[in-house]
């Protein structure tokens, strides 16, 4: 079952004993920060705008991937570790280069200011897609919690 959140593009999926996100973006890019979005909408319940009035601290991020699936999903995994091991939520990011297989980006982070809602304990391969589609780009991710 897909329900719509209030982050534009981001849907939730149901799935057996784990949670996912659909999302729609009109650029690469966007879908790489709306999937993020989504996935810390899934751990806080909130959008990065919720996450109090921390500031923000600038830090980068650099990643290779033999593909557009895997770099989605190696983007995700290093948003989850820095959010489990820093108390770091992604408040918004500025992609510097995004291709199929490299993403280097600046990433705005901000301490967490509460209890997660839902532990997400890693980003499967489970009908993970990040590709091109009719003037756009979608993206599904499954996490297991």
């Amino acid at each position: 079952m897909r329900t719509e959140s209030i982050l534009t593009g981001v849907y939730f999926l149901d799935h057996t004993a784990d949670v996912g996100v659909e999302v729609v973006a009109p650029t690469l890019p966007e879908l790489f920060a709306r999937t993020a979005a989504g996935m810390m909408s899934l751990i806080r319940g909130s959008t990065p705008a919720d996450q109090g009035d921390a500031a923000p601290a600038e830090h980068t991020l650099e990643l290779d991937a033999d593909d557009l699936p895997t770099l989605l999903r190696a983007w995700l995994r290093a948003l989850l570790h820095r959010y489990e091991v820093e108390a770091l939520a992604l408040r918004s990011v500025r992609f510097e280069v995004l291709t199929a297989t490299r993403l280097s980006a600046v990433l705005d982070l901000a301490p967490d200011t509460g209890p997660p809602i839902r532990e997400i304990k890693g980003v499967t391969l489970h009908g993970l897609v990040a590709e091109r589609k009719s003037g756009g780009w979608i993206g599904r991710v499954i996490f297991d919690v």
